[in-house]
């Protein structure tokens, strides 16, 4: 989910591809300036993760879970 350029709110259908420990690529037609937006689970519509970024080959998100230990340790 993200808002694309500023404007209304888009949901955009994807799958994870890879996982590797707290990170995970995915193939969500993201947006520039998506950084941040709220990856989904769609069964049960948690939030598993946030996109972190694209590069060359494919998008890149973070386990939500990650973000919530290092708040906690700090």
């Amino acid at each position: 989910m993200g808002f694309p350029y500023g404007k209304e709110i888009v949901a955009l259908p994807g799958h994870i591809i890879d996982i590797d420990n707290y990170e995970f690529e995915h193939d969500i037609a993201i947006n520039v300036y998506s950084s941040g937006s709220p990856i989904l689970l769609l069964s049960n519509s948690k939030v598993i993760g946030v996109h972190k970024m694209f590069n060359q080959k494919f998008n890149v998100g973070a386990f939500i879970g990650v973000f919530i230990d290092k708040l906690k340790n700090t």
